[in-house]
């Protein structure tokens, strides 16, 4: 497989890519991490999966401006309009499930 060391930004402008570091740096590995997860208690494990959800969801408007540009330009076909509208009344109730 093909390892790519540089990224082309949307300027145009090669950037180096981040260095990723091996498994035995002293870091825990990917599977390691996996197992670790599971053993931590449910409570934990669900209050992780809801942070990381809402924090994604959260950052999406920026990522999509980082990544497409003017993404709020582009035509939204009638199926995501009502998938992000089921999403919005989704997490709706879990906030009020959660107070």
């Amino acid at each position: 497989m093909e390892k790519f060391t540089t990224i082309v930004g949307k300027d145009g402008v090669e950037q180096p890519r981040a260095k990723v570091k091996p498994a035995d740096s002293g870091e825990i590995a990917a599977d390691e991490q996996d197992l670790q997860f599971k053993d931590w208690p449910p409570q934990q494990r669900w209050q992780y999966g809801l942070d990381s959800l809402a924090s994604w969801t959260i950052s999406l408007p920026d990522h999509w401006t980082r990544e497409f540009g003017d993404w709020e330009s582009f035509e939204a076909p009638s199926d995501l309009i009502t998938l992000a509208e089921q999403a919005a009344e989704a997490w709706t109730k879990i906030a009020a499930k959660l107070k």
